[in-house]
């Protein structure tokens, strides 16, 4: 089986629309999210993406959460507001901004982070899709350790600029990034991590040294 990165990569380069959405198959749209966001992008030529809200849903039916926000890039890699099954990105610009293959899970925070980064994005606050949040075995979002140690490592990679200058954001990233480079013995990105909290803790600002 194609990891998700290769698998929706696949499907977008196969398809002939000039808007791409993304589906999980234990997920729904809710009925309006199509026409109010190919409408949003028809009607703002510059923007590169749209998205709205995701509801997240338990085992029992009960609503576990709403995953909301603005496209801003520091609050969304702190909070990971945007569900891939809520977005709405242009073909075009998915070309310039692919999943990371590499990437097995995680990547769906990555591909968003880009977009959002690039500034060009748009937010409908209305509840467009339903995250099926009910445990099954077959769930991608499964704990995995070894494949959360290296795609953890290549989002605090990509995205060290920004969580350099935020104390907020360093201590996410690199306590996790520390525990789980403690696990495999990577020493070298355990010291780094390390070095990165402290820092943080010494300047109440991100890590201020090289990652």
């Amino acid at each position: 089986m194609l990891p998700a990165s290769q698998a929706r990569h696949f499907g977008v380069q196969h398809a002939q629309g000039e808007f791409i959405c993304f589906l999980d198959d234990d997920d729904l749209y809710q009925q309006n999210k199509i026409r109010d966001e190919v409408n949003y992008l028809l009607g703002h030529p510059q923007a590169e993406f749209v998205y709205g809200q995701t509801v997240h849903v338990g085992p029992d039916g009960s609503t576990l959460a709403v995953s909301s926000g603005e496209p801003e890039i520091m609050a969304f890699l702190r909070w990971r507001y945007v569900h891939l099954n809520s977005l709405m990105v242009r073909k075009s610009v998915y070309q310039q901004e692919p999943f990371n293959l590499k990437m097995t899970t995680f990547e769906d925070v990555d591909f968003v982070g880009r977009l959002i980064r690039r500034g060009r994005g748009g937010y409908i606050p209305d509840v467009h899709s339903v995250w099926n949040r009910d445990g099954r075995p077959d769930q991608l979002t499964r704990r995995n350790w070894r494949r959360s140690y290296q795609n953890w490592k290549s989002l605090c990679d990509e995205f060290h600029p920004e969580i350099r200058r935020d104390r907020g954001l360093t201590v996410f990233y690199h306590r996790k990034m520390l525990i789980l480079a403690l696990r495999f013995l990577d020493l070298g990105q355990a010291f780094r991590s390390a070095r990165c909290l402290l820092g943080s803790l010494r300047q109440g600002q991100g890590c201020r040294g090289g990652q």
